[in-house]
């Protein structure tokens, strides 16, 4: 799978006291491959920082201007273990233009990804 292979689809969007929230569906070959409803990505267009609460409640994180945090992202049995993960996060600050930062992994794969990539994904200039 390549970065082109991966459609990324807008879902519902509102803006919220915590930021700007978007719902993504990632597809495959037209065919969803994250569970339940997709993944979920609270974007700050604000000049001040927000503040996110994270899985681990000790873990204070912030996001400045045009960041995004992701919240946990379930990819389907099928597709897991392929490095889908990085090519989805790429994809989406590519397409929507916007800096990910590490959000709380909670699987082993997701926290090696971020290990080998640092703490954020930067849109590639096109």
């Amino acid at each position: 799978m390549t970065n082109k292979s991966i459609e990324i689809k807008l879902g519902y969007s509102k803006v919220s006291e915590i930021g700007f929230i978007q719902n993504v569906d990632v597809c495959y070959n037209g065919e969803k491959i994250v569970k339940d409803n997709g993944v979920v990505l609270v974007i700050n267009k604000n000049d001040k920082p927000l503040l996110i609460q994270t899985n681990d409640k000790k873990d204070k994180r912030y996001i400045n201007k045009n960041q995004t945090y992701i919240g946990d992202m379930f990819i389907r049995e099928e597709y897991q273990n392929r490095g889908l993960a990085k090519i989805i996060y790429q994809k989406i600050a590519d397409e929507l233009n916007v800096e990910i930062v590490k959000g709380d992994p909670i699987s082993n794969s997701a926290k090696k990804m971020w290990n080998k990539f640092g703490d954020k994904i930067s849109p590639q200039k096109k």
